[in-house]
């Protein structure tokens, strides 16, 4: 048995770790799989703050990234080096900064430090942080500040460009109060101008809606079809029970502070948090051209006789207990990855296969037991199972202690889901497509690794359990709760039209950016920055700063080769990968799902391998409306390359011309709805399904991201090696630290509207650098006013900062050696130092 992990805050160091498996992949798998989890788990006292690993793992590379380069300008490129230093004692040109440099080259050239900066990629965060706190600056008070206007140009008005529009009013209200001035009385002001492609706020995240032309019926049709037909998914966590308390305990003071509260209109009062329903036993799925209820659907018929009617109740109970069951299975799983190991290796070897011709687990005849191509071993196991497998001891380590399961994790930063699946879990290529299938869309195993492990977090985060007799109340005690999925009443077009009303001015629509300029010559720090757009090419817009907020996929559209990107920044912008998503609403006469035979009135979702309804996503918030009213089904929710294909059929002027699609959308809500099995009374039949649904269809309403010019790209899923390599440059202004990349890719949270939030405070907060108030980050930073910025360091804040206003010439090389790793090599044996 592999040693477990002690309770010391860092058990094992990279250089142990390396020691010992000598970069090996495979030595690492064997290690992290064989780690004794129940023993770790009863023993281990809670000494760790419990970290949000994705901002941990982002926070670790852009930190790991930055001393990287400072290494590189110190130990090897000592003209650029100088070249940093030019550009610091232009930023503290009113006052001498000179002194700190040789202080610094002392600094880095003492044993300790430079035994660590030699390898930045084996420090971990506390580590850094740490060697950071010694590291001698100049006095950052003494930046040169500017004050009287400062012009910004925000390119995009979608919720990330909104926000940082909104942090710049309430900088202006605070400074109101607490004027900074010149000598001259020249106020400190931020100007700003919202730049919107478009002809409406709300970017990529905008919901979408019927509108009169689509015969609306009711006003409360509308609002409920915002309300689920979003763009955007809201997440709230363990306190999110919390947060629907503050706002209706906001609204309650609100109606007590003002009587005439009666004649406020319906949609200036709180929205509320409306629970949000992800998974339900009663939903279908449908795969290999077969479909499949749990629940069986019967014909109710009192019972009246007692002996029948006690058997009946028998075997409910019995359903009841089977999920319990499920549930606690569930439980033990996370608390036992050695029993699900040894399930996988059984499963692998053929063990515990059963009788040969059973096939009772094979629901959709997949197996080679059913002419199929799994092995009816994985099947019988499930593929959840085999994807815990792959990814749980990496969660479990990075949950117990950071720090060393980021280290790990990052020995596979070069592999795709699919090649660690094949090489290192030893999977056969049909298992891993049945894998990818039933838990993806078509191509997403394509993906870094690293990515999928880290976005795995976010619905499923694995519990922490502390030791019995400690300050919980027993061993099994879990410190994280099960996530709580809330909407918001009147979907995400509510939250943006409130933004929108926060924000001052109106932001200019059908304005196309073409092109970016930086003039380093420009007397005027207002006029530095020059926005070219369409049809006004020859008057450029002049700014201080320009924040652009666009996808990257419409950032590499603009001439940019004069706001002198570094190298990272080109590739990641030309690049990254973002995935393609669509979604068609289907407006009903009424949510027959919900009613008798179907009986889907718990919200969740229905998976399938359909051609235009690979998930069906049922609304969680009309399942207690009126019956007869109309109702909208998120019909069609599609993700990779099965979103590219429905993509094809969909056309601009939606509904009109998608003939094809909605006979074909029509047709595979039949097949995954109709029951085969079900009594014939019901009508639960194919025809009987389709000629329900062709009567019951009003309109629909489909929308491709990767078609809209504005957007060019659903969210952000990274390939291997793209995380460490990109991501750092993405969070570093550039052209003189002027131009700030914002959006849910830059972030921390990809595809998350929180990440579009947080890279919208960083540039802000990168701006008031570069104007010299480091006081004002501090204060917009305090918790009572906009709270913590994840991963603010104000030393790595500083360095991006300046990394940021080098010229292409003195910028870093991206060059780094890095040792080799072969997937199947084993350490060499080597004996034991007395």
């Amino acid at each position: 048995m592999a040693e477990p992990i002690s309770s010391d805050k860092i058990p094992f160091t990279a250089e142990e770790l390396n020691r010992r498996f000598q970069n090996s992949p495979r030595a690492y798998w064997d290690w992290i799989t064989g780690l004794d989890w129940d023993t770790i788990r009863a023993n281990r006292e809670l000494t760790q703050h419990d970290e949000d690993v994705r901002e941990e793992f982002a926070d670790t590379l852009v930190y790991q990234e930055v001393l990287r380069e400072l290494l590189l300008f110190i130990k090897q490129d000592h003209k650029n080096w100088d070249a940093v230093k030019k550009a610091i004692a232009e930023a503290f040109k009113n006052h001498d900064s000179t002194g700190w440099a040789n202080e610094f080259q002392a600094w880095a050239n003492r044993p300790d430090v430079e035994k660590r900066l030699n390898n930045p990629s084996g420090l971990s965060k506390p580590d850094m942080i740490d060697l950071l706190k010694n590291m001698p600056l100049p006095n950052l008070k003494h930046i040169s500040r500017q004050y009287g206007d400062v012009n910004v140009g925000i390119v995009g008005a979608g919720v990330s460009g909104l926000y940082a529009g909104r942090l710049f009013d309430w900088l202006n209200e605070y400074l109101e109060q607490n004027p900074r001035c010149d000598s001259d009385g020249n106020k400190l002001k931020f100007n700003f101008e919202l730049l919107e492609a478009g002809n409406r706020v709300g970017g990529d995240r905008s919901p979408l809606a019927f509108t009169s032309k689509l015969d609306l019926i009711f006003s409360v049709f509308y609002r409920t079809f915002q309300l689920f037909q979003d763009v955007g998914l809201y997440k709230t966590a363990g306190d999110a029970e919390k947060a629907k308390s503050e706002l209706e305990a906001k609204e309650k003071a609100e109606k007590e502070k003002d009587s005439s509260l009666q004649e406020t209109p319906q949609e200036d009062k709180p929205a509320a948090l409306l629970k949000y329903l992800m998974s339900s036993d009663l939903t279908p799925s449908f795969y290999n051209d077969i479909q499949h209820y749990d629940v069986p659907h019967r014909v109710e018929v009192e019972e009246k006789d007692p002996e029948k009617k006690k058997e009946k109740e028998k075997k409910e109970e019995e359903a009841r207990k089977e999920k319990e069951k499920k549930k606690e299975e569930k439980r033990i799983l996370w608390a036992s990855y050695k029993y699900l190991k040894q399930q996988v290796d059984d499963a692998r070897a053929g063990i515990d296969d059963g009788p040969p011709d059973d096939t009772s687990k094979d629901t959709f005849r997949i197996s080679t037991r059913c002419y199929g191509d799994v092995p009816y071993a994985y099947v019988k196991l499930g593929a959840d199972k085999l994807l815990r497998y792959a990814f749980d001891p990496f969660k479990y380590l990075m949950r117990y202690n950071f720090h060393v399961g980021y280290e790990v994790l990052m020995k596979y930063e070069s592999f795709s889901v699919r090649e660690f699946l094949t090489r290192i879990c030893k999977f056969d290529f049909y298992t891993i497509n049945w894998l990818e299938t039933s838990d993806a869309g078509t191509g997403w195993f394509d993906l870094a690794f690293t990515e999928a492990v880290i976005e795995s977090f976010t619905f499923d985060t694995p519990p922490l359990y502390v030791k019995e007799g400690s300050t919980q109340t027993s061993e099994n005690t879990t410190l994280t709760p099960e996530t709580n999925w809330y909407c918001v009443e009147g979907g995400t077009g509510e939250v943006i039209r409130r933004l929108n009303d926060k924000v001052s001015g109106e932001p200019e629509y059908n304005r196309v950016v073409i092109g970016m300029k930086l003039n380093r010559d420009a007397i005027s720090e207002n006029e530095k920055m020059e926005v070219y757009l369409k049809g006004d090419s020859h008057q450029p817009r002049k700014y201080h700063t320009v924040i652009n907020t666009t996808t990257l996929g419409c950032a590499s559209r603009m001439d940019l080769q004069h706001v002198e990107l570094q190298t990272g920044q080109k590739a990641a912008i030309r690049m990254l990968r973002y995935s393609a998503s669509t979604k068609i609403g289907v407006k009903f006469t009424d949510p027959w799902w919900i009613k008798k035979p179907f009986g889907i009135n718990e919200g969740g979702v229905a998976p399938s391998d359909l051609y235009s309804a690979r998930m069906c996503v049922y609304p969680s918030y009309n399942i207690h409306d009126a019956p007869n009213r109309p109702a909208v089904l998120l019909a069609s929710y599609c993700w990779g390359q099965d979103a590219e294909r429905v993509g094809a059929m969909i056309k601009k002027t939606s509904p009109d011309g998608e003939d094809v699609l909605r006979d074909c959308l029509l047709r595979d809500l039949a097949r995954l709805h109709h029951d085969p099995k079900a009594p014939k009374e019901l009508k639960m039949g194919y025809d009987d399904v389709l000629a329900m649904l062709r009567t019951k269809y009003i309109t629909h309403y489909s929308y491709d991201w990767n078609h809209d010019p504005f957007v060019s790209g659903a969210f952000a899923m990274f390939g291997p090696g793209q995380y460490r390599k990109m991501m750092p440059h993405l969070q570093r202004p550039t052209a003189d630290s002027r131009l700030h990349f914002v959006g849910e890719a830059t972030s921390n949270h990809h595809a998350w509207i929180v990440g579009a939030l947080e890279s919208a405070t960083r540039a802000v907060c990168h701006l008031l650098v570069k104007t010299g108030h480091w006081d004002l980050v501090d204060v917009m930073l305090q918790e009572k006013n906009w709270g913590c910025l994840p991963g603010y360091d104000k030393n790595i804040f500083f360095w991006q900062y300046v990394l940021g206003l080098l010229p292409p010439g003195a910028q870093a090389n991206g060059q780094q050696l890095e040792p080799k790793m072969d997937p199947e090599a084993k350490p060499e044996a080597k004996p034991e130092s007395k």
